[in-house]
């Protein structure tokens, strides 16, 4: 996309874009197919990641008038990325209340670093940041100093 920015009448560089833009643009589809028909924990999170390289596309074809030739409508998938967004929440949610039922340190970290990740994907979601306070006091590893009583002599 540089080479075609600096060069606008590259024709390599035109037909680099032509070929690589829907190319890649199927490809993420392809990896979004995959992941929605996978019984992995965190499938949406790794969606939001492709869509957000998707949208990222679409914002560099966006900025180079001479792909805009090319790709005179662009897409978007802003409606799909806050679903997912929505869903990797979810999903980050219901991890960390799973780690919550566990009760050890270890665990309450990973329910902190879970209610963190559902807080970055959606702000403010569900009761989030009360429930990370809670992980994180719980995680805490907490150590009583106390002063040892010894007797000193001298000679």
């Amino acid at each position: 996309m540089n080479r075609l920015r600096s060069n606008p009448d590259s024709e390599k560089a035109l037909n680099a874009v032509k070929d690589s833009y829907p190319a890649a643009l199927k490809y993420f589809k392809g990896k979004i197919d995959y992941a929605l028909n996978t019984n992995r924990q965190f499938k949406y999170s790794e969606i939001v990641d492709y869509y957000e390289m998707m949208n990222h596309l679409s914002d560099e074809v966006s900025r180079c008038p001479a792909a805009l030739v090319l790709f005179p409508e662009l897409e978007f998938y802003t409606t799909e990325l806050s679903q997912a967004r929505d869903r990797a929440a979810e999903e980050h949610y219901k991890a960390a209340l799973g780690f919550e039922k566990i009760n050890t340190r270890d665990s309450w970290k990973d329910a902190y670093y879970n209610f963190e990740q559902a807080d970055c994907y959606v702000p403010g979601y569900k009761d989030v940041s009360e429930r990370m306070i809670n992980a994180k006091f719980n995680a805490t590893l907490k150590v009583i100093v106390e002063q040892i009583g010894y007797q000193r002599t001298t000679s």
